[in-house]
C-alpha cells in the first residue's frame, strides 16, 4: 500500500460501517451530477459570447491536426466533438466542460477513497468539483479541464500501481500523462513531481527499475509522439510560444508579480482550502513518515512552487498552478479529517458553493450585478461582450461584397469575427508584414502565404476589420482604399469597442 494505513478495501469497508454508507460512489456522483446538470442548464441561457480564446479554438476545431500553434490538440478535438453532435452554438462548445469536470472530480473520489477511506474521497470530491476555479471555469471551454481530468487519472493509476504492481494502473498512468501532454504541457510537471516523490528514501524506489514503469513512459511518449511530429514539421512554434510566454527576458525579480500571483491561488483554491494547503505543504508530516502524505505533497508542491518562482522571475497566470490542486485537494482533506478538523472541510465547501451561485448569479442579473462591475475601473466581462452584435454589423457589410475576404491584423478580433460573422469567413487572412509567426493565423491564413509564394494574393481586393486607428502601414500597400464604416458596439456600461472596416482594392504586396 502507498501510505502506512489500512488496505483500500479495508478502509473502504470500515468507513462504510462507521458512516452507515453515505460517503459511498453513488452518493458523491448523485451530488456531483446535480451540480453538472445545473451547470449544463447555465450554459443553455449564459449571457455572454465566446471568449477570444474560445473562439481561436472553436476556429482550430474546423481542421483537424496533431497541434496548433500555442497549444496541443485535445481542446480543438473536444470541440470537434461535441459541435458534431449538437452544432456550432456556443452551448455546445462548452459542453464538454461541466462534463470533464464532474469525471475529474469522480476520480479525485477514487484517489482519496484509496489512500484514505471512503469519507476523505467523498469530501475530496465535493471539494474538487465545487473549487472557485472549478466553478469559474466550468463556463469556459480551455485546455485545463482535460490537463486536469489526465492528471487525475494519471495520478490514480500511479496510486493502484504502486500498491500492487499492476500492469494495468502503470498503463493507466502512462494513458493520463501521454493524453495530459496532448491537452496542454503543463503535464510535464506530473513527470518532475514523479522524480520528486522517487527522491525519497523508501519511496517505493523498487519501481524505477520495473519494467512497467518503463512501460507506461513509452506510452505516453508514443500517445504524445503525433504533436512532437507536427512541431517538427511547423519549426517547434508551439515549443517557442511556450517558452517566450514565460517572458523571462525582462527583469530578473518582480515581487509584484509574485505577491499577484499568490494572492490569485487564494481565490482559485479557495481561501481556507489555500491556507490549510500551505499549512500542510510546510510542515514536516508531509514529507515524513507517511508516505500516502509524501505522495500527495509531491505531486502538490513542485507545481506550485515551479510557478511561483516563475512568477517572482517573471510572470505567471493565476491557471498555472491548477495541476497542483487535485493532489492538493486530498492532501487538505485526508490531514483535515484526520486530526479532526471537520470545521476546516465543510467551511471550505460552504463557502464554495456561495461563491459559485454569486459568480453565475451575477452573470444572469440583466443590468444588475454585471452592468455594476462593468461600471468599474475592472470589469472581468467586457471581453465577453458584444461580438455577436459586431458580427451581425460586419456580416451586412461583407454581404455588399461576395468574394472579397476580410483581412485582420489583431488575432483576438480575427477569432471572434471568424465565428461570429455569418457566413463564416473561413477564407479571411491575416496582415503579416515582417513574416513572423506570433499565432496561428500567421503560421495557417497569413497574406501572401496563402498561395504559392504569395502570388494569388497580389492585386487582390479585401475588407479590413480593424480596431486600430491608423491603419496607413496597411492602406499603403494598396492602390486604393475608402472607409466603409465605423461599428460601435456596446461592451458594458459606458463602455464600447468600435471597429473600422476600410475597402482595400488591389494589394501591392509588403
Amino acid at each position: 500500500m502507498v501510505g502506512q494505513a489500512p488496505t483500500a478495501e479495508q478502509a473502504g469497508v470500515a468507513g462504510a460501517g462507521k458512516h452507515g454508507g453515505i460517503y459511498r460512489l453513488w452518493t458523491v456522483a448523485g451530488v456531483l451530477g446535480a451540480i453538472t446538470a445545473l451547470r449544463l442548464l447555465y450554459l443553455s441561457v449564459f449571457p455572454f459570447d465566446l471568449g477570444a480564446e474560445e473562439a481561436q479554438y472553436w476556429v482550430w476545431a474546423q481542421d483537424f491536426a496533431f497541434g496548433y500553434y500555442s497549444k496541443p490538440p485535445m481542446v480543438a478535438w473536444i470541440i470537434m466533438a461535441t459541435t458534431g453532435i449538437c452544432g456550432d452554438g456556443v452551448a455546445c462548445i462548452k459542453l464538454a466542460v461541466p462534463l470533464i469536470h464532474l469525471l475529474t472530480a469522480l476520480t479525485v473520489y477514487g484517489i482519496g477513497r484509496r489512500l484514505f477511506d471512503e469519507r476523505v474521497g467523498f469530501f475530496s470530491a465535493l471539494l474538487y468539483g465545487t473549487l472557485p476555479a472549478v466553478s469559474f471555469s466550468a463556463a469556459i471551454i480551455s485546455t485545463d479541464p482535460p490537463l486536469l481530468l489526465f492528471w487525475a487519472l494519471a495520478l490514480y493509476g500511479l496510486v493502484r500501481a504502486l500498491d500492487d504492481g499492476s500492469w494495468r494502473w502503470w498503463l493507466l498512468t502512462g494513458f493520463g500523462i501521454g493524453l495530459g501532454l496532448m491537452s496542454k504541457y503543463a503535464m510535464a510537471y506530473f513527470v518532475l513531481s514523479l522524480a520528486v516523490y522517487f527522491a525519497f528514501p523508501g519511496a517505493h524506489r523498487a519501481a524505477l527499475l520495473s519494467p512497467r514503469l518503463g512501460a507506461a513512459m513509452v506510452l505516453a511518449g508514443a500517445l504524445y509522439l503525433p504533436n512532437i511530429v507536427w512541431n517538427a514539421n511547423n519549426g517547434f512554434v508551439s515549443f517557442a510560444h511556450t517558452a517566450a510566454n514565460a517572458n523571462l527576458a525582462g527583469p530578473l525579480i518582480n515581487p509584484g508579480e509574485f505577491l499577484d500571483f499568490l494572492a490569485a491561488q487564494f481565490a482559485v483554491f479557495g481561501p481556507i482550502l489555500f491556507a490549510a494547503l500551505l499549512v500542510c505543504l510546510l510542515s514536516r508530516r508531509a514529507w515524513t513518515g507517511d508516505r500516502r502524505y509524501r505522495l500527495l505533497a509531491s505531486f502538490t508542491f513542485p507545481t506550485l512552487a515551479l510557478v511561483l518562482g516563475l512568477a517572482l522571475l517573471s510572470r505567471a497566470n493565476a491557471n498555472w498552478a491548477a495541476p497542483a490542486y487535485v493532489a492538493g485537494t486530498v492532501l487538505v482533506t485526508g490531514w483535515a479529517l484526520e486530526r479532526g478538523r471537520r470545521l476546516i472541510v465543510t467551511a471550505s465547501l460552504a463557502l464554495h458553493l456561495v461563491l459559485a451561485f454569486a459568480l453565475f448569479g451575477a452573470t444572469l442579473i440583466e443590468g444588475g450585478a454585471a452592468d455594476l462591475v462593468s461600471a468599474a475601473r475592472f470589469d472581468p466581462f467586457k471581453r465577453v461582450q458584444g461580438w455577436r452584435q459586431l458580427g451581425d454589423a460586419v456580416s451586412r457589410v461583407s454581404a455588399r461584397f461576395p468574394g472579397v475576404p476580410l483581412l485582420f491584423d489583431q488575432r483576438r478580433l480575427m477569432a471572434e469575427l471568424i465565428y461570429y460573422v455569418e457566413p463564416h469567413p473561413f477564407d479571411a487572412l491575416k496582415w503579416d508584414p515582417d513574416g513572423r509567426i506570433n499565432d496561428h493565423f500567421d503560421l495557417t491564413r497569413g497574406l501572401e502565404r496563402s498561395g504559392d509564394a504569395g502570388a494569388k494574393d497580389k492585386g487582390q481586393a479585401h475588407l479590413l476589420v480593424t480596431l486600430s486607428a491608423d491603419t496607413s502601414a496597411i492602406t499603403s500597400r494598396y492602390s486604393h482604399s475608402r472607409l466603409l464604416a465605423r461599428i460601435r458596439t456596446p461592451i458594458g456600461k459606458h463602455r464600447h469597442r468600435e471597429v473600422r472596416i476600410i475597402y482595400l482594392e488591389d494589394f501591392l504586396g509588403y
